[in-house]
């Protein structure tokens, strides 16, 4: 072999090896984004002990945690606010009914704000208006077209024990697109 193609193959090894580490660090932090969502576990909070919420008051609660968009991740912060309603009380706590929204109105994503003297929910942007069962109210008994394309959306819950046995309301936040008819998670 000669000096000549001797030296022509180790400038060859170390412009692939020079492509190589500029490519591969830089396809990982594109891919990392992709790499999380799937990595990402549903958001589930643990709320409060069954025992802090009344029957038949509509209650709310803010949820808070770590936040991640595309590369930033923001620790804590407030992820969004739910209404949870514990309609009965019974012996066996685990055969509690509950009933949890969103508190994003579904019309453009203002957050709904409950009005104890009417027994309903009301989004304060747009005057949308909701049963507490979360269903809207008929434009025909507000006197106005109520704009809402939907109820509150619900959200999936379950009662978990901790550690001392104490019972917890555990709920995972879904946010649903705005506008739109139908419940279209946003991803």
């Amino acid at each position: 072999m000669t000096r000549r193609l001797l030296l022509a193959l180790v400038s060859r090894l170390l412009a692939a090896a020079s492509t190589l580490a500029v490519l591969v660090p830089g396809a990982q932090f594109v891919a990392a984004p992709l790499r999380r969502k799937r990595q990402q576990k549903a958001n589930r909070f643990r709320i409060a002990p069954l025992a802090d919420v009344p029957v038949g008051e509509p209650v709310s609660f803010v949820l808070r945690g770590r936040k991640v968009d595309a590369w930033k991740v923001y620790p804590e912060r407030i992820i969004g606010q739910i209404w949870v309603i514990r309609h009965d009380a019974p012996e066996a706590a685990e055969q509690t009914k509950l009933t949890v929204f969103s508190a994003t109105c579904p019309h453009l994503g203002c957050t709904v704000d409950h009005e104890p003297q009417k027994g309903r929910f009301v989004c304060p942007c747009h005057a949308g208006v909701f049963e507490l069962d979360g269903t809207p109210v008929p434009s025909e008994q507000l006197g106005y077209r109520n704009p809402v394309p939907r109820g509150l959306d619900p959200l999936p819950w379950k009662l978990v024990r901790d550690e001392q046995g104490e019972l917890w309301l555990e709920v995972e936040f879904v946010r649903y697109e705005t506008g739109r008819p139908e419940r279209v998670p946003v991803a």
